[in-house]
């Protein structure tokens, strides 16, 4: 049965349901778990976050589980270890600031060398699955047992022309596709527009997810073909991709609904508002974030937050102070803002509390983005009753097309 275990500070999630979503649609039986949970094929097992040694377990012991794909986050190895002797695929999506000053882990050097202990056991005939754009994940390359495969979003990385030296592969973006790197030969997969959990191309962070689903996927065997067709159905909607950039349109107005927590998470939910708003038109941003944040982190969450919109509100966590109090919470978000040259900066009660204002105030072609994390299901149902309508691929193509013309349809 082979295993896949990926890890990063970002895009661990998406990469997981995007790889499970692929092995599905070639007709095996696969077992993930993850923050949401622990799953069968399309069906829950048990609810709770599983990124670490226990659903690790609870995913291999499902009755009739082909492929396993896991999720393998920070705090479940430093607490319990990783819950397998061996992957046939590792994948690393990033190393960015997070968590730190938890369980001794107080620089970004400690969080990859905490995070690549999964490339240490993947077996020889394995593949390692490296972001050769982040210089932390690509220096991981030296204690990889696996073979090397590389993604990056410049097609003339160095590190590209270094694994296929290495008789490694590589995964890169040509002249707007999918491309895949193999003993001196390049292949176009799929145009990025047809590829839904990119939006068209807009999202930097959702193409490299691709590209490490994809270099998993075919690591392990599954058929070009089948892989292809997976990521031409894999939807950022509420149902597959809970929380992560899921997309409506209510009044006109575009609602981006994510998990953003972080700088990184931040600065690619700022892409993908800047990749839908027309021209002429704002951006709203709702940005919270649990407690357990460096004051660093929070002032530069909030900092990239407030520069990427035109309109930037606070919304409170109460639930997620994990230690720290609201005061100091309130302290380094309005500090970030500042920073940003931003000093009217509204603080709301909550994430829906947040986006009701945002949308009374808004206007008809505007982007409207809330960081939602406690309120998750309350937002979807508010929508729901508010007549929003999901934004499915077509309609994201043709927002990126409005976006990117100089007059609004």
């Amino acid at each position: 049965m082979p295993v896949i275990a990926v890890t990063g500070t970002n895009g661990k999630t998406t990469t997981v349901r995007l790889l499970a979503h692929l092995a599905r649609t070639s007709g095996r039986t696969v077992a993930y778990s993850s923050t949401d949970g622990v799953y069968l094929n399309d069906r829950l097992v048990e609810k709770s976050d599983y990124s670490g040694f226990g659903g690790a377990e609870k995913a291999l012991a499902q009755p009739g589980v082909e492929i396993a794909v896991l999720e393998t986050a920070r705090g479940g190895i430093l607490l319990r270890g990783i819950g397998t002797l061996h992957n046939d695929v590792g994948v690393v999506t990033n190393i960015s600031a997070d968590h730190l000053g938890l369980l001794g882990i107080r620089t970004l050097d400690q969080l990859a060398e905490v995070k690549s202990t999964i490339l240490r056991i993947t077996r020889p005939r394995g593949w390692d699955v490296l972001n050769a754009d982040d210089p932390r994940v690509l220096a991981m390359r030296r204690i990889a047992r696996g073979r090397l495969w590389v993604f990056s979003l410049d097609p003339d990385h160095p590190a590209l022309r270094t694994a296929l030296e290495e008789r490694g592969r590589g995964m890169t973006v040509i002249d707007g596709a999918m491309t895949v790197l193999d003993r001196g030969e390049s292949r176009s997969l799929i145009d990025l527009e047809e590829v839904p959990v990119t939006l068209a191309g807009i999202s930097s962070h959702n193409i490299r997810n691709a590209m490490a689903a994809t270099a998993a996927a075919l690591g392990i065997g599954l058929p070009e073909e089948h892989v292809i067709a997976g990521l031409r159905t894999f939807v950022l909607d509420a149902e597959r991709n809970p929380g992560r950039t899921n997309l409506y349109e209510l009044g006109g107005r575009v609602i981006v609904v994510d998990y953003a927590h972080n700088e990184a998470s931040m600065a690619g939910l700022v892409e993908t508002c800047r990749g839908l708003r027309s021209p002429g038109h704002e951006i709203w941003l709702a940005a919270c974030t649990a407690g357990d944040r460096t004051p660093e982190i929070l002032r530069a969450f909030a900092y990239i937050g407030a520069r990427g919109a035109d309109h930037f509100c606070i919304a409170e966590l109460l639930h997620y102070l994990r230690g720290n109090t609201r005061e100091a919470v309130l302290e380094g978000l309005r500090a970030g803002a500042e920073e940003a040259g931003v000093t009217d900066v509204p603080e709301y009660v909550d994430e829906l509390t947040a986006l009701k204002e945002m949308l009374a105030r808004a206007g008809k072609g505007d982007v409207v983005a809330v960081t939602a994390l406690s309120q998750r299901s309350e937002i979807f149902q508010f929508l729901g009753k508010r007549g929003a309508k999901q934004i499915g691929p077509k309609r994201v193509l043709q927002l990126v097309r409005r976006a990117r013309s100089r007059a609004y349809i």
